[in-house]
């Protein structure tokens, strides 16, 4: 079974609209001048900043693959990484709001987990479900 049926047609409009709201709820929760602490929420900032990352960057692949787009690696990385920068870099323009290098550290730690699932699930597909090279 090739990697593509199995994202089949259901699969990758869902997978579509994951990858959209998901950066939809990303960039408006940016322009929030409310931080998460202040919500009283028991979730460490740090965790949710990983959690987000890891997410993207994982949904961006399985959109990107199964839109079936050149390198999809390349694409769900990058994008995650701009999204990883400017996300603190745009903090610095909304009141209430400032960069940290910590929060930094902890989108690049998702994203680093992202990509190692992300590998996991391009060898499984390679291995058990015939995929081509270019996923």
């Amino acid at each position: 079974m090739r990697f593509h049926r199995f994202l089949d047609r259901p699969f990758r409009y869902l997978f579509y609209l994951q990858a959209a709201l998901y950066i939809a709820i990303y960039v408006s929760s940016l322009l929030s001048p409310a931080s998460v602490s202040g919500v009283g929420l028991p979730i460490n900032d740090k965790v949710l900043h990983f959690a987000a990352h890891l997410t993207l960057a994982v949904s961006l692949y399985l959109a990107f693959r199964s839109f079936g787009a050149r390198f999809p690696v390349k694409w769900s990385l990058a994008i995650t990484l701009v999204m990883a920068i400017s996300t603190e870099l745009g903090q610095h323009l909304v009141p209430g709001r400032e960069p940290s290098l910590w929060d930094f550290a902890a989108n690049l730690a998702g994203l680093i987990l992202g990509y190692l699932i992300i590998l996991t699930i391009r060898n499984y597909a390679r291995k058990h479900l015939g995929a081509s090279r270019g996923t």
